[in-house]
């Protein structure tokens, strides 16, 4: 019964400006942040525990794709890249 009254009468809210360009209101992104960094540690680790070179080299090449999509993201979201904190 959110946005009524007791009495059944409607109750007009304000809206908000919101700026649509904003990056919180972003949804166009690719995939979840997270996920990327979650991905990309799974292939450090796959890296590490790999018995042969090839693997390892593959598996750290997948990690560096991984890097380069979270760069593209982050600049989406507007963060700054390369500044740690």
């Amino acid at each position: 019964m959110l946005g009524r009254s007791h009495r059944w009468q409607t109750v007009r809210r304000r809206h908000r400006l919101r700026d649509p360009s904003a990056p919180a209101y972003i949804r166009e992104l690719p995939m979840d942040l997270n996920q990327l960094y979650s991905s990309q540690q799974l292939a450090l680790m796959g890296a590490e525990t790999a018995r042969h070179p090839e693997a390892r080299r593959a598996h750290l090449a997948r990690a560096d794709q991984f890097s380069t999509r979270i760069e593209v993201v982050r600049r989406a979201m507007g963060a700054v890249v390369g500044a740690r904190g």
